[in-house]
């Protein structure tokens, strides 16, 4: 995260207590990034922005604050026409982490109906409290990890990084200490299991750290239900692998990111 983007939500912050969060949280970022120190703590920081309150836990907010700056000051996941949610009535959101990318949604169209899916424990904890804290409705929460079969599987975490997480932790990230990534068991699912009622979805939004193809693999039976995909793609291998597996469902690639972990857009 940029200085220019710290700098950007300081000024839209407009009280003292989320001024001073920001200041904490620029601090830890740079000890992180820079020291490769690791965050201790159960504090929660409360950051009044974009109309919103945002709880983050203080030992995760320094990637946290990563991901709320890409979805509210940068549009990810949304850049493109049909993809913001403003006509739409049913969106997914696959890792849906601590709820920054529902909360936008919510907030580009308070009527739609939202079902999110984050296996994570901390950012599940986060993503339920941002949920009910800002009083947002229709918007369901599982803390169940999609993907192409229905069983219980190893997921990888970092306990002071919510921003990222999956079956395997994808690419090489030089300040993260690799001791840190441990191992935890979750409860995975097919999408068809779990969203063979939803009906028609508008949009399907996809970040799982690698594991976007077996998510997609897990949905062949409400393939035909979805309209438009935006996928976070993991390397040029996955990337090329997601793109022929849905031309194979008549979806047609209108856009994509020109970086290693970028988002491409798809529709019918």
């Amino acid at each position: 995260m940029s200085k220019a983007d710290f700098d950007a939500l300081m000024k839209l912050a407009k009280d003292k207590k989320t001024k001073e969060a920001l200041e904490v949280i620029q601090e830890d970022y740079c000890s992180v990034r820079e020291k490769k120190n690791v965050i201790k703590g159960e504090d929660i920081l409360k950051l009044k922005l974009f109309g919103y309150t945002f709880h983050m836990p203080r030992r995760c907010a320094n990637s946290s604050i990563d991901i709320l700056s890409e979805i509210f000051l940068e549009d990810h996941h949304q850049k493109m026409a049909g993809f913001r949610g403003e006509e739409s009535s049913v969106v997914v959101d696959v890792g849906a982490n601590e709820g920054y990318y529902a909360m936008k949604m919510k907030q580009n169209n308070p009527d739609l109906k939202i079902f999110t899916f984050e296996p994570n424990p901390m950012a599940f904890k986060m993503l339920e409290m941002n949920i009910r804290k800002n009083h947002l409705k229709d918007v369901e929460i599982s803390d169940v990890a999609l993907s192409d079969m229905d069983e219980d599987e190893s997921f990888q975490l970092v306990d002071e990084i919510t921003a990222i997480g999956g079956f395997r932790i994808f690419g090489y990230r030089p300040w993260l200490d690799t001791n840190r990534i441990r191992e935890i068991m979750v409860r995975s699912a097919k999408m068809d299991s779990v969203l063979s009622d939803a009906g028609k979805i508008d949009i399907l939004k996809i970040d799982v750290e690698g594991a976007e193809y077996r998510v997609l693999k897990g949905a062949e039976e409400i393939m035909p239900n979805i309209e438009r995909i935006v996928v976070e793609y993991h390397g040029d291998e996955m990337k090329e692998k997601v793109k022929k597996y849905l031309e194979k469902w008549e979806f047609e690639l209108i856009y994509e990111d020109e970086r290693e972990c970028g988002d491409y857009y798809f529709v019918r």
